[in-house]
C-alpha cells in the first residue's frame, strides 16, 4: 500500500465519521497540516500504539480497516 492509498482511506474514514481535518487533528494532538499531509500522501503517519488506537477510535474503524486489509463497514 502506498502513502497515497493510506491517505485516501484515512480521508474517506474521516469523512464517514463526520469529522473535519481540524477536529481529527484536535483529537490526535497534531496540527491540521499534519492530517492534511497524511491524507494527501505527502507524509506517512508515524504514531505509537496509543496514538494509533486513538486514530482508529476517532475514525470508528479497526486497524485492519485502516490498513485496508478489510473493507470499511457500509451503512445500509
Amino acid at each position: 500500500m502506498t502513502d497515497t492509498e493510506l491517505g485516501q482511506r484515512m480521508q474517506k474514514l474521516r469523512e464517514n465519521a463526520g469529522l473535519t481535518q481540524r477536529k481529527l487533528a484536535e483529537r490526535l494532538g497534531v496540527t491540521v497540516q499534519t492530517v492534511s499531509n497524511w491524507e494527501t500522501g505527502y507524509r506517512e503517519p508515524r504514531m505509537n500504539p496509543s496514538q494509533t488506537l486513538k486514530l482508529c477510535q476517532s475514525l470508528n474503524c479497526s486497524l485492519a480497516q485502516l490498513a485496508g486489509a478489510i473493507a470499511p463497514c457500509q451503512e445500509d
